[in-house]
This record gives C-alpha cells, structure tokens and sequence, in this order.
C-alpha cells in the first residue's frame, strides 16, 4: 500500500517594499530664444573660396551717403589703373636701369654703388592714375669701412676715416666736420653723374638741382630723372645695413629727410628707414581686409593733391597715419575686417586730426621717431583746422572730393 504524499508549505515571506523618496520638483527652464540671423560678420573658420567670399563681401555694405557715393566715384576716376600701363612702365625702367648698371661706378667722385632696385606705389597697391608712373630708383653705396653715430632719433651719421696722404672721399665730407659724409654732397655728385650718363646715352632728362633745401617742402633736395616725358624717378641714395644679428628685415639708411629745416647739422643726418616691414604689412592688411585701407589711403592722398593746405603735410606722414590706425583697429575693434570704404576713410582723417592736435605721430617702424618734431607749428595749425573743417562739414567734404585741378587732369 502506498503511502500518500504529504507537502509541506513553505512560509510566505513578506518583504516591505522600500518608501519611494518624493521626486523633487522641477521647475521649467526657459532657454533663450536663439536669433535665426545673426547681425555682423560671420565667424570664417578656415579658407574661404572666392565665391563664398565674394557673397559673403555682398551681404556686409552700409547705406550709401553723399560722402561714400563721391569716395567711389573718386576711385573709379582715378583707381582704375591699367596693367598694362605699369607693365610698359616698368619694362622701360628696368631697361634704363640696365643702360647705365655698367657706366655708375665710373665717376670721378670714387663712388661705389650696388646692384640698382626700385620702388613705388604701383609695387605696392596704392598705384593711381597720377603716381603710377612714379618710382624711386635706390643707388646703394659701398663703403669698406664706415661707423655710425646716432644722435637724434630715427636719424644717424656715417663717419669715414681721412687718409691724410689722400682723400678719395673729399668732395662729398661735410663742410662742418670731415669726418662725416654729407647727404646733400652725395645727391649733387649723382645729379651730375646722371647727367654726364643721360646725355651719353641719349635717354632721360635730368632735373636741375637745387643744393638749398629750404627751396623745397617735402624730402629737399632731390634727383629727379624724367623718363620718356612720363616717367620720374626720384634717385635716392642708400646704405643698406642689419642693426640687430636676428633682424629679418633689412634697414636702409636714405639721404632723404622727410622734413628738411635750416639747422646747419642737418647737413650730415642720414634717415633710416625700412621699406620692406611696410611692404609686408601692406600685403598682410590687403589680404585681410580685401584692400579696403588701402584704397582709403590712396583717396586721400588724392584728396591732399586738391587741397592747398593738405599739401603741406608730405605724403609720407598720411601713409603713418594709416599704419598706426591699423595697429589700433586689430586691437580694438572684433570686426575690422568688414569695415567699408567710408569708414575707412573717415577712421584715418579723425585719427589724423587727433596726432595733428598733439603734435606727436610716433613712427610705426622706427621706435621713438616723432613724424612731427621738425613740422612748423604755422603749418600744423593750418592743417588741424583744414582736416577738423572736413570733419564737421560733410557738405565740404564732397565739395573736396567732386573737385578738379589741372595737376590731377
């Protein structure tokens, strides 16, 4: 007989089921509402191509004004240079240049000069309808041993040694120390040895020259050489020097003072300069700002031709002007790369005017050269006054840029 089975229930075992903690609450945040067209210049995250380029330059131009519509008719009268013109004009000049390489360093002063170069506006993208056919034509000098002595800023003197038996450097010493090498005596000595070339050969005209520097508002004394009845090259004498061992840059020394007074001492400074530190950012500021400054610096030097009294002031210190502009613009300002023409343009004649009312325009390349020290305060006041005019008188603004003389015809 078989048993039954029994089965034993196991005991229920409860367990608590845990308290859930209460949720806290949440309050709704509100996100701000993200604009679907953001105002000003896009954020460029590498190379663009032309074509976005060009669509994204259409996008950003201001209101037309009186003041912007005269500006661009200004630029197309006399900013539409033909390449073909500056290659002719250049050809013609290094062919010059080839035709008297070999006939320089035979002169009766015992001067040595190097390989010619030249320079101008239509190298540098400020060329005009009025100065492209403007160069200046370097004759570098050899010298085997020479020293130099600064003694005002942004300004030198070369001292050569004497030979007392025999002196081959005689005719271009200063009259007032031996020593030293005049600049003024140099420029005559080249002026009568293009001369004496450019009657042998048959091509150019030489200028007369005028020792006397009071005799001229900008540079001084010069040596002008007209070329093919269109062509001026202004010759400059230079000496080609590295201040510092790690200086890419090459510094020149010029014979040619941006501002000549009668101090009988200026017979013996020398200028530095450094023309390829101010190539350079041209190209650097072209490249980013698709030449927009640089067409502002060309109107107004433009502007300077038809106005007597912006005359005054040389060409050389508005291109400072421009430079030290751009320096502040970069630090300042998040969007200078979109900046139009008439801003441009106005943003250099208002800086112009604040370095006119301090009298101080330090220069952008050479440190603690003011532009202005040797500057007449006659002329600065005359100058201040034109410019704050043209400020505060759009009405005369256009009226300057609508205008038309027989040296810009």
């Amino acid at each position: 007989m078989v048993e039954p089975r029994v089965t034993r229930r196991l005991p229920v075992i409860r367990t608590l089921k845990k308290k859930e903690e209460p949720k806290p609450q949440t309050v709704p945040t509100v996100l701000p509402r993200i604009p679907t067209r953001i105002r000003g210049p896009p954020l460029i995250i590498g190379r663009l191509s032309s074509a976005q380029r060009l669509r994204r330059d259409k996008t950003f131009h201001s209101a037309s004004t009186p003041v912007g519509k005269a500006l661009v008719e200004l630029e197309h009268e006399f900013l539409t240079v033909d390449d073909a013109q500056v290659g002719e004009v250049l050809d013609r000049v290094n062919s010059f240049i080839y035709t008297i390489a070999h006939r320089i360093n035979k002169n009766r002063h015992n001067l040595k000069f190097g390989e010619l170069y030249f320079s101008g506006p239509a190298l540098n993208n400020l060329g005009t309808k009025l100065n492209f056919s403007h160069l200046n034509l370097y004759f570098p000098l050899k010298f085997k041993e020479f020293r130099l002595r600064d003694t005002h800023e942004g300004y030198t003197k070369i001292y050569l040694n004497r030979n007392p038996s025999y002196d081959r450097f005689q005719s271009i010493r200063s009259n007032s120390h031996k020593n030293l090498i005049s600049p003024i005596k140099i420029s005559a000595a080249i002026h009568e040895m293009m001369t004496h070339i450019c009657q042998s050969v048959g091509r150019g005209t030489v200028l007369p020259f005028d020792d006397n520097p009071s005799s001229y508002g900008e540079g001084g004394y010069q040596v002008v050489v007209l070329l093919d009845d269109y062509i001026r090259l202004t010759v400059i004498p230079t000496l080609h020097i590295k201040l510092q061992k790690r200086e890419v840059d090459e510094t020149i020394i010029v014979a040619k003072p941006y501002l000549f007074d009668k101090d009988p001492e200026s017979d013996t400074l020398w200028r530095y300069d450094n023309p390829s530190k101010a190539k350079r950012l041209l190209t650097t500021m072209n490249h980013a700002d698709r030449g927009t400054r640089s067409r502002a610096l060309c109107l107004l030097h433009i502007c300077c031709m038809l106005d007597p009294v912006l005359q005054l002031c040389p060409h050389e210190f508005v291109s400072m002007v421009m430079f030290s502009t751009f320096d502040e613009d970069v630090d300042q300002l998040p969007s200078w790369q979109m900046e139009d023409l008439e801003k441009c343009f106005m943003k250099i004649l208002t800086c112009w005017h604040q370095y006119m009312i301090s009298g101080v325009l330090e220069h952008p390349f050479i440190a603690g050269l003011n532009c202005f020290a040797k500057m007449e305060e006659k002329d600065r006041l005359l100058i201040r006054n034109r410019i704050a005019r043209l400020i505060g008188n759009r009405r005369e603004l256009v009226r300057l840029l609508q205008l038309r003389t027989a040296s810009t015809q």
